[in-house]
């Protein structure tokens, strides 16, 4: 049985690596290589690391030796090695972010470009997020998107609004000449009663005892009288259009002019009883 004379703890005859500190001990117990064991003469160990020999066997074991230093990446490769094969390439702006902020530009002179725009703001706003910093431009693609979509909302409002204003208008002059037609309708059959009754017809509306109901758009003339309308006017009577009540024949004209244009929109009714529409200059 020997001991180990770099951590002092028993070691079997023989030995040639110390089973606890895990040093070699053949250089020690058998430096020639020739004999071994307890024949073998003792040689000092390497003058770079002189073992402690403990010689009294009450005496405390040494301290273990500390570990090995590690190699940092500076001593493992060479200098620059980690700058130019280790580090991120660096980033770059995102293609697809510059293309979307200019067609979003160009979107307010084209509808199509806006809508494309969109699509390709918001692919590079999905490669930049995944991307993990290696692609920039998150903000020119935000831009595109804004200027896409205000472009394409602005090219479908003036859609939307070329097919539903001239509807709008359509309805609304039917309604206004639904009024003139209904309201010369009233005339008649109030001026053919007044006929019956007195045997002519009647000069004015307050001796036909009549007046327009709801609100009206159309200028009313009768001989002497005239109701103007709640919304536009005031009107005048055309000068090549008159009014007038005989005895056996009447005519009450409607003025207006609905799309402010040069020419009046003028309604007449007389003793036939039928509403007319004509258009007169103004």
């Amino acid at each position: 049985m020997n001991w180990c004379p770099f951590c002092g703890r028993n070691v079997n005859q023989g030995a040639r690596v110390c089973p606890h500190c895990k040093r070699d001990l053949g250089s020690i117990f058998n430096p020639g290589g020739g004999t071994s064991g307890a024949d073998a003469p003792f040689a000092p160990p390497d003058s770079r690391e002189t073992p402690q020999v403990r010689t009294d066997p009450a005496a405390p074991f040494p301290p273990p030796p500390p570990p090995p230093r590690p190699q940092t990446l500076n001593s493992a490769f060479p200098a620059g090695f980690a700058q130019n094969h280790l580090a991120p390439p660096p980033a770059k702006n995102e293609t697809l972010a510059m293309v979307s902020l200019i067609l979003g530009i160009l979107g307010f002179c084209t509808y199509v470009t806006g809508a494309i725009a969109i699509i390709t703001g918001l692919m590079a706003l999905s490669r930049i997020k995944n991307s993990d910093g290696r692609l920039l431009g998150r903000g020119f693609a935000i831009a595109g998107v804004s200027c896409g979509s205000i472009s394409f909302l602005l090219y479908t409002a003036g859609v939307i609004a070329s097919l539903a204003v001239p509807q709008y208008l359509h309805h609304k002059f039917n309604a206004a000449e639904r009024e003139a037609a209904g309201n010369l309708q009233e005339i008649y059959e109030e001026q053919a009663h007044f006929e019956v009754m007195n045997g002519r017809y009647a000069n004015s509306f307050t001796e036909l005892d009549w007046y327009p109901e709801g609100s009206t758009r159309y200028a009313y003339f009768l001989v002497t009288e005239q109701f103007q309308p709640d919304s536009g006017g005031p009107y005048e009577l055309p000068w090549d259009v008159d009014t007038y009540a005989r005895d056996k024949a009447f005519r009450a004209v409607a003025v207006a002019n609905l799309d402010d244009d040069p020419d009046l929109d003028v309604w007449i009714v007389d003793e036939e009883g039928v509403p007319k529409h004509i258009d007169v200059d103004q």
